[in-house]
């Protein structure tokens, strides 16, 4: 019928079947490969506690094949199957209360025993009932209970008594709070510090059911704190202008400058007790220029007074109080002052005979023997 062999042959394809890792749970096939049109079996096993949420079986082209009592056709493509297990929270259990601050309001907590989430239920009119009442020596005792319902069942929980205060103590924590509102800014001075004694003492003053009522103890507290560190610096500052003034006074004891041993140790002495001040202190030393004139002007007269003094200078006159006019033979002629010598009238003569009177009139001034 002319049909070879190579048209009677059919060729069958196998395709792979991949299975994605669920959490809580395993999830197994029949085959890891099929022939297209063959069934695979697909079997979900949940974790204790846990179902199947969902199956699905997709091609690797997504497209999404039919999957009945967990079995479906292998498709002329690989697959991928992922399943998803989900707890039922079948099993909660109440594992604890929560209580405002104020007993307005308190919240229980539920907890799922497979797989621990939580659900969180709040009571925001717990009931109060009153104990004991107060009086203005005497504290009130009351009660809160909480009361919430959940799946079906009332759980309850209450705070036992509780004491507050009577109004009497109240009424002096009170007072201690105006007291320490009444301090404000915080400054260094003595309205101040008599605010800020006022309140501690009254503060102390309270019993310890009292103290506890006091809301704002920690104002006190940083004031007091901060009054201390205020001090601390007017003190050092004190300190600095003290230690300032006793060298200012040193300073101004110097007097007129003299070259005398006695001006002269006033001088090291306030030169000394300058150094020895921090730099804070030396800046309120307002007279440190009057010391350093006088440090110069001393230096000025010693090296006036220690300038050499020897007669046998040839260069010197023995007596240079009056200028030298005449010569050895008694005739007056135009010689130098200084040394006695003619320097005739030329201009580089004249130079010298000018500079040599110039020393003349200085030894003369100072009194040079």
């Amino acid at each position: 019928d002319g049909t070879t062999l190579a048209d009677k042959v059919v060729i069958r394809r196998a395709y792979h079947v991949s299975i994605y890792d669920a959490e809580h749970g395993t999830v197994t096939t029949d085959r890891a490969s099929a022939f297209k049109g063959d069934t695979i079996t697909v079997t979900a096993t949940p974790a204790d506690g846990y179902m199947l949420a969902s199956l699905t079986v997709e091609t690797g082209s997504g497209e999404t094949v039919a999957v009945t009592d967990n079995t479906f056709a292998m498709p002329a493509d690989d697959v991928e199957i992922t399943a998803a297990f989900a707890c039922p929270h079948a099993s909660y259990s109440l594992i604890r209360w929560e209580w405002a601050e104020n007993y307005e309001s308190a919240t229980a907590t539920f907890s799922c025993g497979v797989c621990g989430d939580t659900v969180r239920l709040t009571d925001n009119t717990p009931v109060k009932t009153q104990v004991s009442a107060a009086t203005t020596t005497a504290d009130e005792v009351i009660c809160y209970t909480a009361t919430v319902t959940f799946d079906e069942q009332t759980y309850t929980d209450n705070t036992g008594n509780i004491t507050v205060p009577g109004t009497a103590d109240q009424a002096a924590a009170d007072a201690v709070e105006a007291l320490i509102d009444a301090i404000g800014t915080v400054e260094y001075s003595d309205a101040c510090k008599a605010k800020i004694d006022e309140a501690s003492d009254a503060y102390d003053a309270l019993t310890e059911t009292q103290k506890a009522l006091v809301t704002n103890y920690e104002t006190l507290t940083a004031a007091q704190a901060h009054y201390a560190e205020l001090k601390a610096d007017a003190d050092q500052a004190a300190a600095d202008q003290t230690a300032a003034d006793a060298v200012k006074e040193k300073i101004n004891a110097i007097g007129e400058v003299e070259y005398t041993d006695t001006c002269k140790a006033k001088i090291d002495d306030a030169s000394d007790a300058y150094d020895a001040l921090t730099e804070t202190q030396k800046a309120l030393v307002t007279n440190y220029e009057t010391l350093t004139a006088a440090q110069a002007r001393y230096a000025e007269l010693k090296a006036v007074a220690e300038t050499p003094d020897d007669p046998t200078d040839p260069t010197v006159p023995t007596n240079p109080t009056e200028p030298t006019t005449s010569d050895s033979s008694g005739n007056s002629g135009n010689k130098c002052p200084w040394d006695g010598v003619d320097h005739g009238s030329s201009f580089w003569g004249r130079i010298v005979k000018f500079f040599h009177t110039i020393l003349w009139f200085f030894a003369h001034l100072f009194g040079r023997r």
